[in-house]
C-alpha cells in the first residue's frame, strides 16, 4: 500500500492544477454521474421491465424511490449471496425490514459516495491557491470511502440502540409472562398479553412479540416463530431465552417454572 501511495505520489508529483483543469475534471464526474442516472432511468422504464414486473405480480403502487433503489442493487449491491444475506440481516436487526430495505441502503451508499466526491471537486475548485493531482485525489477518495461507511455506521448504531431498548424491556416481559402462564394462559395468549401491556413503555420488544404471535398464527412452528426472534434482534439472551421455551415444549415442564428459575 506503501509502495502504491508513493507510485501515485511521484507519478502526480510536480502537478498543479488550475481552474480550467479542475473545471474539466468536475464536468467529467458530472457527466459520469449524469450517464449513471440515466442508465439508470432507462432500466426503470425499459418496456421489458415492466411486463415482467406484471408477471411476477409486482405492486403498481411501488414508489419512484423504490424502483430506483432496486435498479441500483442490480449494479451497486455485492455478488456474493453471503454478503447480501450478512446486510439483509443487519437490517431487519435495525427494524428496516421492508421489502426493498437491502436495495435502499446500496442505493444510499452509492449516492452518497457520488454526491460526496462531486461536493469535494466543487468546493476545491473554489480554493482561492491550486492543489496538487494527489490531494486533489486523496480528498475525493476520502470522500467517497466517508459515503460508503456512513449507512453501514448508522445500521451498526441503530442495532446497538435497538438491542438497548428490547434489553430493557426483559425483565418486566419475563415477569409479566410468568404472571400470565401462573393464570392459566397459554403461551401464545400470554405473549399476546404481555406485547399488550409493554407496548406504551417498551415498544421495540413489543413489537417483536407481535411478530412472533402473527407468525404462529399463520401457521409456522412455534420453534421457528421463536428462533426468528433470536435472528431480529441477535441478542444472546433472547437465544437463551429461546432455547428454555423449546426444552419445555420438548419434555412437556411448566413454562411458569422455567421462567422464574
Amino acid at each position: 500500500m506503501d509502495e502504491l501511495s508513493t507510485l501515485v505520489s511521484s507519478w502526480f508529483d510536480g502537478f498543479e492544477l488550475t481552474r480550467s483543469s479542475l473545471t474539466f475534471i468536475i464536468g467529467a464526474v458530472a457527466a459520469s454521474f449524469a450517464g449513471a442516472v440515466f442508465f439508470i432511468i432507462a432500466k426503470v422504464t425499459d418496456p421489458r421491465n415492466k411486463r415482467l414486473g406484471a408477471i411476477i405480480h409486482e405492486d403498481q403502487g411501488a414508489s419512484a424511490l423504490s424502483r430506483f433503489s432496486t435498479s441500483v442493487e442490480s449494479f451497486a449491491a455485492p455478488k456474493k449471496t453471503e454478503e447480501r444475506h450478512s446486510s439483509a440481516s443487519k437490517l431487519i436487526m435495525a427494524g428496516y425490514r421492508s421489502t426493498n430495505a437491502v436495495s435502499t441502503f446500496y442505493a444510499i451508499k452509492l449516492v452518497l459516495s457520488l454526491g460526496l466526491g462531486a461536493i469535494v471537486l466543487i468546493v476545491l475548485s473554489l480554493v482561492p491557491h491550486p492543489l496538487s493531482m494527489t490531494q486533489v485525489f486523496m480528498a475525493v477518495a476520502a470522500s467517497a470511502a466517508v459515503g460508503l461507511l456512513a449507512p453501514s455506521v448508522f445500521v451498526e448504531r441503530r442495532i446497538a440502540y435497538r438491542q438497548r431498548q428490547i434489553m430493557r424491556g426483559i425483565p418486566d416481559a419475563l415477569d409479566l409472562l410468568v404472571t400470565c402462564t401462573e393464570a392459566g394462559l397459554g403461551l401464545n395468549q400470554a405473549l399476546q398479553r404481555v406485547a399488550d401491556e409493554i407496548r406504551v413503555g417498551y415498544p421495540e420488544l413489543s413489537n417483536e412479540l407481535d411478530v412472533v404471535n402473527a407468525e404462529i398464527g399463520a401457521g409456522v412452528d412455534r420453534s421457528q416463530a421463536l428462533a426468528g426472534l433470536h435472528a431480529r434482534t441477535g441478542l444472546t439472551e433472547i437465544r437463551g431465552l429461546v432455547s428454555m421455551f423449546n426444552q419445555t415444549m420438548r419434555f412437556g415442564t411448566s413454562i411458569a417454572d422455567a421462567l422464574r428459575m
